[in-house]
């Protein structure tokens, strides 16, 4: 998740704050390293990068189909509660 969020940062031309962020978040050492030596691994998750998944969000929620968009990308959402469960916030059961 938090290399979601470097993602973000860099997508949005947000130079500084990705440079902080990288430097501060301790949870990101591999991903230092591997910069270091001119390596980057992908910042998205099955392609999709952070502000694309909360871009597809928002628009369901809005048009009140979030239990659609939920039960569409299940599978996924299983995979991603599996390894993120611990960061994630409650979610609405539909």
């Amino acid at each position: 998740m938090f290399s979601m969020c470097v993602g973000y940062l860099k997508e949005e031309g947000c130079n500084a704050s990705y440079k902080v962020f990288l430097k501060e978040m301790k949870h990101l050492e591999e991903y230092r390293l591997l910069l270091q030596t001119g390596y980057e691994y992908p910042t998205s998750i099955c392609g999709k990068s952070l502000k694309m998944m909360l871009n597809d969000y928002g628009y369901e929620v809005l048009n009140g189909n979030y239990c659609s968009f939920y039960h569409h990308h299940q599978q996924i959402n299983t995979q991603l509660f599996t390894c993120w469960m611990p960061f994630l916030l409650p979610i609405q059961q539909c």
